[in-house]
């Protein structure tokens, strides 16, 4: 008796996990440069997972988000081919389970860039993006004068655009920060206050 309810308890068992690994996903992208984004999602560990390979098969970027039990993304790690970690992400949603900010994390800690994402009538999206300089915490954000690249998950609506259209991103968002303009050079003094009182 009792190995039959070992039996029945293992092909239980068995069943359970061959409908949990059933439930996870995939689906790929394929870009117009040739590159596939292949998505796997795991209901069970609340995680998508994006590997965005070029055309030859090469593992160019990884994103891995995890998601709330709405099935919402909350966060994504971004790593490149090698596993080094380029950056994390942050989201938050407004009152319609809609994506209204992305934070864009250095990949040592500090917030590097905040998009907000406004909805028009019609349901456009128009992302506005401030840029932080890790560098100096103190100084206020600055607009970002040029488009950014958002890092939200790959979908269908992805396939006419460059798989590999991401930017270089090593944590300091330097392609899209505005530069700031020169500092000039502090004025030399000429001698001290005597010299320069009865300067001839």
């Amino acid at each position: 008796m009792n190995r039959l309810l070992l039996f029945l308890l293992c092909l239980a068992t068995a069943a359970v996990t061959a409908r949990a690994e059933s439930i996870a996903w995939a689906k790929k992208v394929i870009h117009k440069d040739g590159a596939i984004t292949e998505t796997i999602v795991d209901p069970f560990k609340n995680t998508r997972v994006q590997l965005t390979k070029d055309k030859n098969g090469t593992l160019q970027v990884k994103r891995t988000f995890v998601m709330d039990t709405k099935g919402r993304i909350r966060n994504g790690l971004i790593q490149d081919g090698t596993g080094s970690i380029l950056g994390r992400t942050e989201y938050g949603y407004d009152s319609w389970d809609r994506i209204n900010e992305e934070r864009l994390f250095h990949s040592k800690g500090p917030l590097v860039r905040r998009t907000l994402f406004e909805f028009t009538p019609d349901g456009k999206t128009i992302p506005t993006s401030w840029i932080y300089d890790p560098s100096r915490p103190a100084d206020a954000p600055v607009k970002s004068t040029k488009p950014v690249q958002t890092y939200l998950p790959v979908t269908s609506k992805d396939a006419d655009t460059p798989g590999l259209g991401l930017p270089a991103y090593r944590g300091d968002d330097s392609a899209t920060r505005p530069q700031a303009p020169a500092t000039p050079e502090p004025a030399k003094k000429e001698g001290g206050f005597l010299k320069r009182l009865f300067k001839k």
